[in-house]
């Protein structure tokens, strides 16, 4: 019975990542080949497409796909500067519909896409985060080293906020103790008529260039002038 369970557990452990992957969206190249899974970006040419056999993401030139297929809302960016938010759905070569919130639709080629990303329709889903830690002990020297690294992104149709942080602190017998703590928080606004704004904070401390603390904003405006494929 204990061995019946056990393989039935190895089994579920083996099966897990294929539960946390969606398969709804899709891509069809040129070749007719069909990609499923989890369209995760598209820029600078690049699709980026999460798959449930792949240990890694694929990224796929974008002249190649003919239909594009994808289950939640996106923020797409077109050429001559024209933004759209809505669903992303191919029934022809070549071609994609936009679905808006009001249930209108509006068709558009698909090289016309620069590049989109997708946006969640819970505000807490929207966010994306990652927390690494790590220790090191060695004998000799009485050496311990604790690092920590962390990061958080927020998306919806009009703002981006990203941020990190990673910290490092170790000890060694008859050496002084180092600690470092570097920090970033960047954001993005868009506005309407091809504006946006855009701003960065970053914190820095290190004991061995013996900066106790180290804070640098920036602050700036622009305006999308061209927007094609061939600049990107």
């Amino acid at each position: 019975m204990l061995i019946r369970h056990s393989k039935i557990v190895c089994l579920f452990i083996l099966l897990l990542p294929y539960f946390g992957i969606s398969q709804n969206d899709s891509i069809q190249l040129r070749d007719k080949t069909v990609l499923k899974g989890e369209i995760k970006s598209l820029a600078k040419g690049v699709i980026t497409i999460k798959t449930s056999f792949s240990d890694s993401d694929f990224k796929v030139k974008f002249y190649r796909v003919v239909k594009i297929h994808i289950t939640r809302k996106c923020l797409v960016l077109l050429t001559r500067n024209r933004r759209k938010y809505g669903h992303v759905n191919s029934n022809e070569l070549g071609h994609f519909t936009m679905t808006y919130q009001d249930g209108t639709e509006e068709k558009f080629k698909i090289n016309e896409i620069i590049s989109l990303d997708e946006i969640y329709d819970r505000f807490w889903d929207r966010f994306k985060g990652s927390f690494d830690l790590g220790f090191n002990l060695t004998k000799a020297n009485s050496f311990t080293q604790i690092s920590m690294g962390s990061e958080l992104s927020y998306i919806d149709k009009s703002s981006i906020i990203t941020g990190s942080l990673d910290a490092l602190n170790s000890s060694q017998d008859n050496t002084i103790n180092t600690s470092r703590t570097d920090a970033t928080l960047d954001f993005l606004r868009l506005f309407q008529k091809h504006w946006y704004l855009m701003g960065s904070v970053s914190f820095l401390s290190n004991t061995e260039q013996a900066l106790d603390a180290r804070i640098s904003p920036s602050l700036g405006a622009g305006r999308f002038l061209i927007s094609t494929n061939q600049l990107y």
